[in-house]
């Protein structure tokens, strides 16, 4: 098993140092609030102490059916979408003009023999923002089944 974690100092300092700890601090964090969940990802406001409240966005594959449709695209070669939206939203964030996506603060992949079995992404929580489902559902354009509870 390897823990890999990417974490920028702020982020770092409120998690352990060893990367196994860093994932299985961040992975056992309580949810505040539960932005969206599927089968196999989940986002939710943790709060990691004296950091505050940070997103969490996490990826794990609990079925073997899942694990297997995922094999190839999660080897040693490929990068885990954690980190894949990590520099996505470094970029953005970095952009002329202010930022256009929240900052990303870290990642942290958990892999088994090279195939990833799990991955976080972490960024700032914004302050007031409301997930898109909230938005359509106060707006009027979505019934309240499409949010996830």
């Amino acid at each position: 098993m390897t823990y890999r974690t990417h974490l920028t100092p702020s982020l770092a300092e409120a998690l352990p140092a060893s990367p196994e700890r860093a994932f299985a601090a961040l992975g056992d964090a309580s949810a505040v609030l539960v932005h969206a969940r599927s089968r196999t990802t989940d986002t939710s406001v943790v709060d990691l102490g004296a950091r505050g409240r940070v997103v969490r966005k996490r990826w794990t594959w609990p079925r073997r059916r899942d694990r297997l449709k995922g094999a190839l695209r999660t080897t040693f070669a490929a990068r885990s979408p954690a980190r894949r939206e990590f520099d996505a939203l470094t970029r953005l964030h970095a952009m002329d003009g202010g930022p256009f996506a929240p900052q990303a603060l870290g990642y942290a992949e958990h892999r088994e023999n090279g195939v990833l079995r799990a991955c976080m992404l972490v960024t700032a929580e914004i302050r007031g923002a409301v997930d898109l489902a909230q938005w359509l559902i106060a707006e009027g354009i979505a019934p309240e089944r499409y949010v996830a509870a």
